[in-house]
């Protein structure tokens, strides 16, 4: 393992090559208005712990990764934000396959700092990635997740406590909400292309389109799997063609409750364009 655990101490002339093996760099990185780009090569991880820069001020922060080989995991341990003041830290330069994870192991509570994460190579119609939101040591809320040209997204609560935060994914056609033991929390979505939005939770956790960001709906699954918790999924808000037949389908899963606020704008109905409203919840047993 490398250690840079001063800001500064790793910058954009560094040269660091871990090797033969499995190799990890841990590197303090302030918030400014910059951008850091080292040659990492043969780093499996990049952690990357921030600090705060100037307070008060928002910065944007970018951590390029186009000149580092071999990284598999992006690890950034997020710092608590001043309120109306927060940072906004863009993560670009690596591909689908690079773990990103999302964390508060370096702060606890208000860390709704914003990120941006920026694949390489993603000129196909059915790209997919994970960004890991991981609350470790008390309940966090964390800024806006924004991720561009990924048309299949998840992404996966973890840590242990719960996580709230925000996503956004403009070219998301499937979007995917999971949450692990006692990592639920909020979870706000923006995704105005996506047809399909799966959830799958072994906590309490609720989802919220955020006023009809999912208008184009079809397809909505909910997997609440562990007994005596409940997944909410609220203001599903579809929008009707009104010169079609539509058919929406709700499926339900798991032996934990499940509630579904599904509001559709119907549009008007006719004997030739009559809608399809489908609810399976056969292999739910929880409610």
């Amino acid at each position: 393992t490398f250690y840079a655990l001063t800001a500064g101490n790793l910058n954009g002339s560094d040269v660091v090559d871990g090797g033969k093996g499995t190799d990890k760099i841990v590197a303090t990185v302030a918030t400014a208005a910059a951008t850091l780009r080292p040659i990492l090569k043969n780093m499996e991880t990049a952690n990357i712990e921030l600090s705060q820069g100037t307070a008060g001020t928002a910065h944007t922060l970018t951590l390029d990764f186009q000149d580092s080989t071999g990284l598999k995991t992006v690890d950034v341990e997020n710092i608590s934000a001043t309120n109306g003041s927060e940072d906004t830290v863009a993560i670009k330069g690596i591909s689908t396959d690079v773990a990103v994870e999302i964390s508060d192991e370096n702060a606890s509570g208000n860390l709704d700092n914003n990120f941006t994460v920026t694949y390489d190579a993603i000129t196909g119609t059915s790209d997919s990635a994970t960004v890991t939101m991981s609350s470790t040591s008390a309940a966090t809320t964390f800024g806006t997740l924004t991720v561009a040209g990924i048309e299949t997204l998840t992404v996966d609560s973890t840590g242990g406590t719960d996580a709230t935060y925000t996503v956004t994914a403009a070219d998301a056609t499937t979007l995917n909400i999971k949450a692990s033991a006692a990592s639920g929390g909020t979870v706000t979505t923006g995704a105005a292309k996506a047809t399909t939005l799966n959830i799958t939770s072994a906590d309490d956790i609720t989802v919220d389109d955020a006023g009809a960001a999912s208008a184009k709906l079809t397809s909505v699954v909910i997997d609440s799997t562990t007994a005596n918790k409940t997944v909410t999924a609220i203001n599903l808000t579809p929008t009707d063609s009104t010169t079609a037949i539509d058919t929406w389908t709700i499926t339900t899963k798991g032996v934990g409750k499940v509630v579904a606020d599904f509001d559709g704008d119907w549009g008007a109905q006719s004997d030739t364009n009559a809608d399809v409203f489908k609810v399976d919840a056969s292999a739910n047993s929880g409610g």
